[in-house]
C-alpha cells in the first residue's frame, strides 16, 4: 500500500510505517535498561495522539 498525499511536505503511509518501524528497532536495540524504554515510548504514544518529538518534561510526565 503506497498512498501519496498531495500536501507538500506530507508523508505517505509507507514512509510513516517505515519511520515507525525504524524508530521501534532503534529503541529495541539501544543499550538502555527496559525500565527507561517504556516511558520513552509512552511519551511518544501520548494516549493515541502520536508525537513526532518529545521533551524531557513530556517523558517525565508519561513516567508518572
Amino acid at each position: 500500500m503506497h498512498l501519496e498525499n498531495s500536501i507538500p511536505g506530507s508523508y505517505s503511509v509507507v514512509n510513516v510505517q517505515t519511520l515507525g518501524r525504524e524508530f521501534l528497532q532503534l529503541i529495541e536495540t539501544t543499550d538502555m535498561q527496559k525500565v527507561y524504554k517504556m516511558p520513552i515510548l509512552y511519551g511518544f504514544y501520548n494516549e493515541g495522539d502520536v508525537r513526532l518529538a518529545v521533551t524531557d518534561a513530556e517523558v517525565v510526565e508519561s513516567w508518572k
